[in-house]
């Protein structure tokens, strides 16, 4: 039977590629959670092996080549790992490359994953040429969380328009 660092090893390892391989690792009322994209209008909690496929599924679609890479397990029990791993992929709706490290926890039960939870912080920087202008100008023009709130409104309307292709949604509207 797999332990909690063998599994988020292997999950990382497969970067779910395949989605349905991927939602099998975890148990059938198994949850995946990344809570920082329901600020972006998306659900940040995906609970059960169908729901956690569709949402595989959904990042495959919009990040064709994303693989978790430079994972570096910090905690390290039979039933829990705790690990920071990163990825850089370019959006197949954006067309703009972004690169992300996040940092996971996952609680193994019985072989299997029976809750993965994700936090992302952003890697990226835009360059001197984007509309944001440079990193140094950017935060002097403006408070940084007024920066963010005002690009995460923008990519929250990106994602309203496009809303029936995402998972577990269902027709929720905010």
């Amino acid at each position: 039977m797999k332990n909690a660092k063998e599994l988020l090893e292997e999950f990382t390892a497969a970067s779910f590629r395949d989605p349905k391989e991927a939602a099998e690792m975890f148990t059938e009322d198994g949850a995946f959670e990344m809570p920082y994209l329901e600020s972006l209008g998306v659900p940040g909690r995906y609970e059960g092996r169908e729901a956690i496929e569709g949402f595989f599924r959904f990042v495959r679609d919009v990040y064709p080549d994303m693989d978790l890479e430079n994972v570096k397990v910090m905690i390290d029990t039979p039933e829990q790992a705790f690990a920071e791993y990163e990825f850089t992929a370019q959006s197949s709706k954006t067309g703009r490359t972004i690169h992300e490290l996040f940092f996971g926890r996952l609680i193994a039960e019985n072989g299997r994953s029976s809750f993965f939870a994700n936090q992302s912080i952003s890697l990226r920087l835009p360059s001197a040429s984007s509309r944001m202008g440079s990193p140094t100008t950017r935060f002097h023009r403006s408070h940084p969380q007024t920066q963010h709130n005002k690009h995460a409104s923008t990519f929250k309307s990106r994602i309203r328009r496009s809303r029936t292709g995402i998972p577990g949604n269902r027709g929720k509207q905010r």
